[in-house]
C-alpha cells in the first residue's frame, strides 16, 4: 500500500490510499451499497456471503466477526447481518456512518 499527498480531513477530494496495483479506494456510493443490500437480504445469504461481497468489491477493506465483538452501533442492520463502515484515511482506523468516508466494512454476523 502506498499513500500519496496530503489525504488529511481538509482535502475536499476524497481519495484515500493507493494500492500496490493502482486502484484507489472511493467512498461508498448509494449503488454499492443497494448492491450489497441485495447479497445480504437474499434469500440464500447464509451461504458464502463474505466471500461474494470480497468479490464484487475487491478495492474495499472487508473483515468479518461475531456482532458481538463490535461495540459502536451498525450503519445498517439486516437478519442475519450488521454492517459498519471503516474509516483508515487518517492513520487510526475507526469506524464511520459516513459512507463518503467508508475505505471498508465490517460484515458482524448476528447470532440466530
Amino acid at each position: 500500500m502506498i499513500l500519496h499527498g496530503d489525504f488529511g480531513p481538509r482535502q475536499k477530494t476524497r481519495m484515500c490510499l493507493i494500492f500496490g496495483k493502482g486502484e484507489l479506494v472511493m467512498a461508498l456510493s448509494d449503488s454499492d451499497l443497494s448492491e450489497i443490500e441485495k447479497v445480504l437480504t437474499a434469500e440464500d445469504a447464509s451461504g458464502p456471503v463474505f466471500a461474494e461481497l470480497r468479490r464484487r468489491f475487491p478495492a474495499l477493506s472487508w473483515t468479518q466477526c461475531d456482532a458481538s465483538d463490535v461495540t459502536e452501533a451498525p450503519f445498517r442492520t439486516y437478519s442475519t447481518y450488521d454492517i459498519h463502515l471503516l474509516d483508515t484515511a487518517d492513520h487510526c482506523a475507526h469506524i464511520t456512518l459516513d459512507p463518503a468516508s467508508a475505505t471498508g466494512v465490517i460484515l458482524a454476523r448476528r447470532s440466530a
